[in-house]
């Protein structure tokens, strides 16, 4: 077989992204954050270097430079982004005051940089005081644009694992209690290429749902419907069959969702380890063996810790769940 070596992402590529809020939006925030990582900085670059550098806000170099070696309008972007991160990452919304200590930046310094993202829809200064995200944030959160990056980010290694497996590669999200797949590279054989794509499956007797599960979405609720006669349909047997995905660090569905189709898959991680997506093989059972599944499991994992690591996720103990416990698949 020809071993390919993965993608490798270069320098450019941002190393510290999302961080999950404790709020109903936290799928959308972990998108959104991903989004403005990849993409911000160039963002703020066009739209906040008339308002900062050319709109007469910045009286000399002195202001926002704590050194001679970077141009202005580089720095005066930086600390503008740097704010923007904060915010986006705070569970609770900052104050001036908080942003003012974690910052070091002058209170006029601050204040300048606040109005040119508020003036943006980047951030909305409340009555109370708290600095939140703005309505453009939120606008494009809510917005089936925030996968872009997501998916751009991956392509790389879906095409990667294609190239090496000859299988069909997936990414999928976590939609309520369905997976939703929003990309993919079909496969390279007449036998299995379905396109996937818009499709949303149960968690309970997929891959990629198990990922989910394992990662710290709760179980299904009610009864769980037999798809194949290899579903699990109890709830006993799924945690179980979780629980191992989530010591092994990859889940499988082996003829649970349709007879003789197999896939496997594992969970691409935020910054603070939150699943946000998962990649998956998938493939008939006459390729898909069990020799082949280990050794396209240690592929996959291998992609997708690579890109949990683009995303800020750094661990030396394997996959682990917000809560500390062991975590997905």
């Amino acid at each position: 077989m020809n071993m390919r070596a993965p993608p490798r992402l270069d320098s450019s590529t941002p190393k510290s992204v999302d961080r999950c809020f404790e709020r109903p939006y936290t799928r959308v925030w972990n998108l959104c954050s991903i989004s403005w990582n990849i993409f911000g900085r160039a963002f703020l670059r066009r739209r906040l270097s008339t308002d900062i550098i050319g709109g007469g806000q910045v009286s000399s170099s002195d202001e926002i430079l704590a050194s001679s070696n970077p141009p202005v309008g580089t720095q005066a972007v930086d600390r503008a982004a740097a704010l923007l991160v904060t915010i986006l990452e705070s569970g609770d919304a900052p104050s001036f005051g908080d942003l003012q200590a974690s910052s070091g930046l002058a209170k006029s310094t601050l204040s300048r940089l606040l109005s040119s993202l508020e003036r943006h829809g980047l951030v909305l200064r409340s009555d109370d005081g708290a600095v939140r995200p703005g309505a453009a944030i939120t606008r494009y959160a809510h917005s089936d644009r925030s996968y872009d990056a997501l998916i751009e980010l991956t392509r790389p290694f879906l095409q990667h694992l294609n190239a090496v497996t000859g299988e069909t590669i997936n990414l999928a999200i976590l939609v309520g209690d369905e997976v939703e797949q929003i990309a993919q590279v079909d496969c390279r054989f007449l036998i299995g290429n379905v396109n996937w794509v818009g499709q949303r499956l149960p968690t309970h007797c997929t891959a990629l749902g198990k990922v989910f599960l394992a990662g710290g979405a709760p179980l299904p609720h009610g009864p769980l419907v037999r798809r194949t006669p290899r579903t699990l349909t109890t709830q006993g047997r799924l945690a179980a069959d979780v629980k191992e995905a989530a010591r092994r660090g990859w889940a499988l569905a082996d003829s649970e969702l349709e007879p003789g189709l197999v896939a496997l898959a594992a969970p691409v991680r935020s910054s603070d380890g939150s699943v946000v997506a998962a990649l998956s093989i998938t493939g008939p059972s006459t390729r898909l063996t069990p020799a082949r599944i280990r050794e396209f499991a240690r592929l996959l994992v291998t992609d997708c810790t690579e890109i949990s690591t683009a995303l800020g996720f750094h661990s030396k103990n394997g996959f682990h769940s917000k809560n500390g416990k062991a975590g997905a698949a």
